[in-house]
């Protein structure tokens, strides 16, 4: 899910060639509440048939954050210019200084916040991608490239 067009967002991962990594694409004219508002987030896991309480958000911005904990969802930040205010770390997950680091979130094949089980787990399928299980034990995959470790 992002606030940008189709167009830009399909120029980039497109171009870093990390497009077959994604099940979904929920852009910014498809909802008609901006962040901090959750609608976009809500709309990425109907399309998914996922619950919010089983779904990590990675935001860089602040607006982004509120929404994923309005929404329900675990807000994990990765900050870019801006670090957290501690009313955004209230409302955080998890924070992480890169992409790469939200792999060490995983541990024993269980996503970790702060000490604290989610309501899913993860696991590497034949494919060599990780995936994200509910309690239903619905498997799906996860956009992250099988090559990192869990």
């Amino acid at each position: 899910a992002t606030a940008s067009s189709k167009e830009w967002t399909q120029g980039n991962v497109k171009g870093a060639g990390v497009d077959s990594y994604f099940d979904e694409f929920i852009y910014g004219d498809m909802v008609e509440e901006a962040k901090p508002d959750p609608a976009i987030f809500l709309l990425a896991a109907k399309r998914l048939g996922v619950e919010p309480g089983e779904c990590m958000v990675l935001e860089d911005s602040f607006n982004g954050i509120r929404a994923a904990a309005a929404g329900g969802f675990y807000p994990v930040m990765v900050p870019d210019l801006t670090l957290p205010t501690p009313e955004i770390k209230a409302l955080l997950a998890a924070e992480c200084e890169s992409l790469l680091e939200v792999i060490g979130l995983f541990k024993n094949g269980t996503f970790e916040l702060y000490g604290k089980k989610a309501a899913f787990r993860v696991r590497k399928n034949r494919g060599g991608y990780l995936e994200r299980s509910s309690s239903r034990d619905h498997w799906g995959r996860l956009i992250l490239p099988g090559t990192f470790s869990v």
